[in-house]
């Protein structure tokens, strides 16, 4: 390429033209044109199209939710919502899109991963992707920041597990004056789900069995059927829990909220919170009259869950099939199960041996001679 004329300013020019707008580029050293036009045309790769120059990060993702996201279930419509408002918008909202780039968004799902489970962090980067590829198709930005996102290493998934027996005798203590004493007590005898809770009225109980066949979505607080077709079932109601039952009529919720009305999972994690912390003073309680020994060893914070998932195990220790503690619990599949009832425990080893001991003839034990014949077996 000859060299360029110098101009009576004293800088050489080199014009070229995108979409039919020339442009040029100019320089003292006419070898630094090309660089220069490069980045030119990088820069104005990069540039928002006319009057999107101020649209924030916020207002384009409300506007692309109430555009983009009405094909979608009402749940899935909350997700989004909340992970705008609790996540991206804290950090982002206030940012022009057209400032925003791939290593923000990068580190915003870097920063979910080291706290929140894997589900969420993967609905972020799935709504960050949609949103922002939205926003290029309509010319809102020329290059998209999520592309190229990349799914971080998330925390272990928080695991479920049943209550220790001490647990269990300060959580019966502290179920005879709490407000929702009889509704754990429930969860614990029946293994339901939180969510199955709230829709149960009168009606669904029949002849001993509490009829479970809805549940409460947590996001839009609306009724709707169980997780599965499985969890369509009947669980018995043992006499202890029978007792302390409300009488009520059957269009009545069985536990309804404080004041009235459909209780929400809000107020059901407030008054479980409520009620832990009741533990807690039982506890002391318990230990000060000496009718527990100081806990050697710090335990797991217990949740709500975990009384359902204390109500497998107890199926598994009273003996009851693993097909039928399936069908009772609303698992799809045995297989979900399997993984409850594989946390064998040693009583459960001493009734097996007990039990192989009776059907060998060896009469009535306590399974240790069992063992023991076992081991001088192995010895042998």
């Amino acid at each position: 390429m000859p060299k360029p004329k110098k101009g009576a300013d004293g800088y050489y020019r080199r014009y070229f033209r995108i979409d039919g707008i020339e442009y040029s580029v100019r320089s003292k050293d006419f070898r630094t044109l090309a660089d220069k036009e490069r980045k030119k045309r990088e820069q104005l790769a990069n540039k928002a199209k006319p009057g999107t120059e101020s649209v924030t990060v916020q207002a384009w993702g409300d506007s692309w939710r109430e555009v983009y996201t009405t094909n979608l279930r009402k749940a899935s419509q909350e997700r989004i919502r909340g992970l705008q408002q609790n996540y991206l918008y804290p950090l982002y909202g206030a940012v022009k899109i057209t400032a925003v780039k791939r290593i923000h968004l990068q580190s915003l799902l870097n920063d979910m991963a080291k706290t929140l489970a894997k589900d969420t962090v993967k609905h972020m980067m799935q709504m960050l992707i949609a949103m922002f590829t939205a926003a290029v198709e309509d010319d809102i930005i020329s290059k998209n920041p999520a592309a190229g996102l990349t799914m971080p290493v998330c925390r272990p998934p928080s695991t479920h597990r049943a209550i220790t027996e001490r647990e269990r005798v300060i959580l019966l203590e502290t179920a005879k004056t709490h407000p929702m004493g009889i509704l754990v007590q429930f969860l614990l005898y029946t293994g339901l789900r939180p969510g199955e809770i709230p829709p149960l009225t009168g009606a669904d109980l029949v002849g001993g069995y509490v009829r479970v066949n809805k549940a409460l979505e947590a996001r839009t607080n609306e009724i709707k059927e169980t997780k599965s077709k499985a969890g369509f079932r009947m669980v018995p109601i043992i006499p202890r829990l029978s007792a302390i039952l409300p009488d009520i009529r059957p269009n009545q919720y069985l536990f309804p909220q404080p004041r009235g009305g459909l209780m929400s999972k809000t107020v059901m994690r407030r008054m479980w919170h409520s009620f832990v912390l009741a533990m807690d003073e039982t506890e002391a309680e318990l230990i000060g009259k000496k009718l527990l020994p100081k806990l050697k060893e710090q335990l797991p914070p217990m949740q709500l869950y975990d009384l359902r998932h204390t109500y497998c195990t107890d199926l598994e220790r009273a003996g009851v099939p693993i097909n039928v503690a399936a069908k009772l619990m609303g698992h799809s599949s045995v297989k979900v199960t399997e993984r409850i009832y594989t946390h064998t425990g040693e009583d459960m080893l001493q009734r097996a041996a007990s039990q192989l001991s009776v059907f060998w003839g060896d009469g009535n034990s306590d399974g240790n001679d069992t063992v023991n014949r076992g081991k001088k077996a192995a010895e042998s």
